[in-house]
Order: C-alpha cells, then sequence, then structure tokens
C-alpha cells in the first residue's frame, strides 16, 4: 500500500492492514505486504523513526514499511499516478504488476482481503 503519515484514509487502511494479512495468508501462505510510506506529517521523506512509529502504531509485525530515498522521484509519482493515498498495488512474483488504481482507474479497488484474494485468483486463472 502507498501511504503517507498525514493522510487519514491511509491511518485507517494501516489499521486494517494486519487482519487483512492474516486473511490473505491463509489462503496464499507466501503472499508479501509492504508498506510503502512515501510522505511524513510535513510531506518530507519519513525517516526510519516515521517508519517505526507508523509499524508500531498499526501492528505491523512482519509486514516492511519502507520509504523512497527521494519522495519526488519519477517512481514514486508513477506509483501514486492516481493522486490519491491510500493506493494499492498487487505485484506478482515475477514483479508484473497485476493490479493498480492506474489501470483500472479506482483508488479503492483493493481495499480488503477479499478483494486481493480476487485479483490473486484471476491472475492465476490467467496463466
Amino acid at each position: 500500500t502507498v501511504s503517507a503519515e498525514w493522510c487519514g484514509p491511509c491511518q485507517a487502511f494501516a489499521a486494517e492492514m494486519a487482519g487483512i494479512t492474516e486473511t490473505v495468508r491463509k489462503k496464499y501462505p507466501n503472499f508479501t505486504f509492504y508498506e510503502f510510506l512515501y510522505q511524513d506529517n510535513y510531506g518530507d521523506n519519513p525517516d526510519s523513526t516515521v517508519l517505526k512509529r507508523w509499524s508500531k502504531s498499526y501492528g505491523m509485525e512482519g509486514i516492511p514499511v519502507v520509504a523512497p530515498e527521494d519522495n519526488t522521484a519519477a517512481e514514486v509519482e508513477w506509483v501514486d499516478g492516481t493522486g490519491y493515498i491510500p493506493s494499492s498495488l498487487v505485484i506478482a512474483p515475477d514483479m508484473t504488476v497485476i493490479w493498480s488504481p492506474m489501470d483500472h482507474g479506482d483508488v479503492s479497488g483493493v481495499d480488503d482481503a477479499v478483494s486481493i484474494k480476487g485479483v490473486i485468483r484471476d491472475y492465476e486463472d490467467s496463466l
């Protein structure tokens, strides 16, 4: 999930992340979640203190919380290309993006375990 520390909807989604992770991993044990926190409360790059606080505040044990080296880089702009956060990407083991809001025009389309499992199932069916 792409999030920012100052974002209320991001905080709400982060609070649900542990439960979503547990549900998805029951069916897909090797599925890995990452929290990509690209701005702190001031719009700057989050430092390790911010990342640790975010992880602890939302019970993200076992979910890596990472930040970009430069939150103004083109890659970060692409990841958050919808202009809305939180925003989720689902990426296959070969690093193919199998769901993104840029493709679907919907930032809330993958926001729970059922929808994540549906995207994975559709991807597996296409193989």
